[in-house]
């Protein structure tokens, strides 16, 4: 693992751009990897779940 990688933050955008990413490339109705979920509830705590959520196109219920 790349020093730093872990500590630097995030920012919607780049969130934003790995879900649409994921899901051009999912087959089916494959779950969101543990990695995606990681990176929404770390903006997540940052913006706000409902602006997160929103950004995502994520039901806020389960992001919460």
């Amino acid at each position: 693992m790349a020093h730093g990688t872990s500590s630097r933050v995030l920012t919607t955008e780049e969130v934003v751009t790995r879900f649409e990413q994921w899901r051009r490339m999912r087959q089916g109705k494959a779950r969101i990897p543990d990695e995606l979920w990681s990176a929404a509830v770390e903006v997540a705590r940052r913006d706000g779940v409902n602006r997160t959520a929103a950004a995502l196109h994520l039901d806020r219920g389960k992001l919460k």
